[in-house]
């Protein structure tokens, strides 16, 4: 489990073992709450999966007729390493390898994903300009009537408010008639 909220919140349990009933109770009830929480993401995200590959279109509720739409994952992930040389020679062998930023944009329907390999010394970091930018090439490819996105950053970073706008420019522009933006508990 990569998630940090659920590793506190178990300790809590240890360490309210030890303790009254009451303080047992409410720390499992914390637990418990999270996980439920994290069950319900989980479910919700797998529903628009299965959805997506039983049909190319669906009608949302506010619509007269069905649409097409796209469900999408992304996200960065960890940094990889590989050498600075495809033939390294005698002390080039022990230089430190170069390192690549990977994004990858995952089709739900298709299972198909798409990495941006980004080398180390072109990398800007991992704000709201590279995001939005890679995600503007990749939906420049994209056709489809609605969008439903799913990444794992918390809702409150800066970055995000910035997706927010660019995914609201889009469909001001035409470019979509809907998107919906869903944020997973990070770690899960």
């Amino acid at each position: 489990d990569l998630c940090g909220t659920c590793r506190d919140l178990t300790l809590n349990v240890v360490r309210a073992m030890r303790l009254d009933e009451e303080m047992r109770s409410k720390a499992i009830t914390e637990l418990r709450n999270h996980l439920n929480d994290a069950a319900q993401q989980r479910a919700y995200y797998n529903s628009w999966c299965q959805r997506t590959r039983e049909s190319e279109t669906y009608q949302f509720p506010d619509d007269t007729e069905a649409s097409t739409f796209q469900v999408l994952s992304f996200d960065f992930a960890e940094h990889v390493s590989y050498p600075s040389s495809s033939r390294p020679i005698g002390s080039e062998y022990f230089e430190s390898p170069r390192v690549c930023g990977i994004f990858g944009v995952h089709n739900e329907r298709t299972r198909v994903q798409a990495n941006y390999l980004i080398d180390e010394g072109d990398s800007i970091g991992k704000g709201a300009n590279v995001v939005i930018s890679l995600m503007h090439n990749y939906l420049s490819n994209v056709h489809v009537d609605n969008l439903v996105l799913f990444a794992d950053n918390c809702v409150g970073q800066n970055k995000n408010n910035f997706m927010c706008q660019y995914l609201e420019w889009r469909v001001l522009t035409g470019r979509n008639k809907r998107i919906e933006l869903n944020f997973m508990i990070p770690g899960h």
